[in-house]
């Protein structure tokens, strides 16, 4: 629970700095990325995830906007 707080802490962060709505996804993504970054956590982004369901590939892969530690996944908005 207590990344889920500094995330979305990070996120209107972000949102306060750059100004609010109107930017295109990825500058947010990228900016979000730097803070996540700059704390010291492992980020990947735009990563490509296959969807099995009983180890059987079920549909296309997803693309994960933002995966933290392994563990969270952030979806920009």
């Amino acid at each position: 629970m207590r990344f889920h707080i500094k995330s979305l802490g990070l996120a209107i962060e972000v949102h306060q700095t750059l100004g609010g709505p109107g930017l295109l996804e990825g500058v947010y993504e990228s900016s979000l990325c730097h803070e996540l970054t700059l704390r010291g956590l492992n980020v990947q982004k735009q990563l490509i995830v296959p969807v099995k369901y009983k180890n059987v590939v079920v549909r296309e892969p997803m693309c994960l906007d933002i995966l933290v530690e392994n563990k969270v996944i952030i979806e920009v908005k």
